[in-house]
């Protein structure tokens, strides 16, 4: 059995220290199965919560300079880097690595999310979705016929529900 997780899940679970993320991490040690991590679902996550930390770090910046107002003086707390966010991201990806086989796409991955891309074919709606035909793609190949779990909350996934029971998505 497989989980993966699509971006918004490891955005939304905060890399799983939330209290779901610590159920599901539970919940694979005790079945022994594995997160399956595509690579650019790792790539986006990084940038995502690397861009979300510099945000919460300037509201931070904000809110210092009202306190720094009221006091009289700025407290001066240490705050991190991007580069210091970005590595702690990456260092929880570490932590999580008995967890974790991390998917390399090929070649193959790569051609068809583009024709998934080109004939509209779900994920693809309104808007082309080329990173995630491109996980869907590399979840099919792997690990057909296995049982396995996208979570997402994307609705462009839900148009292929079928696709654990079928390769005509």
């Amino acid at each position: 059995m497989f989980v993966a997780l699509d971006t918004n899940s490891w955005f939304s679970e905060r890399l799983l220290r939330s209290g779901l993320g610590a159920t599901l991490l539970f919940a694979l040690r005790q079945r022994d199965a594995r997160l399956i991590l595509p690579r650019v679902v790792r790539l986006e996550a990084v940038a995502q919560l690397t861009e979300d930390g510099v945000k919460a770090v300037a509201t931070i910046e904000k809110s210092l300079r009202t306190v720094a107002s009221l006091l009289g003086r700025r407290p001066d707390p240490e705050l991190p880097t991007a580069d210091t966010i970005r590595n702690a991201i990456d260092g929880r990806f570490d932590e999580l690595a008995e967890f974790i086989d991390q998917l390399d796409p090929s070649i193959e991955d790569y051609s068809r999310a583009i024709e998934r891309v080109i004939a509209k074919r779900p994920p693809n709606g309104r808007d082309e979705q080329f990173r995630d035909s491109l996980i869907l793609e590399q979840l099919l190949r792997h690990f057909e016929g296995a049982e396995g779990f996208l979570v997402t909350n994307d609705g462009d996934f839900f148009a292929v529900k079928a696709v654990a029971n079928s390769h005509h998505c």
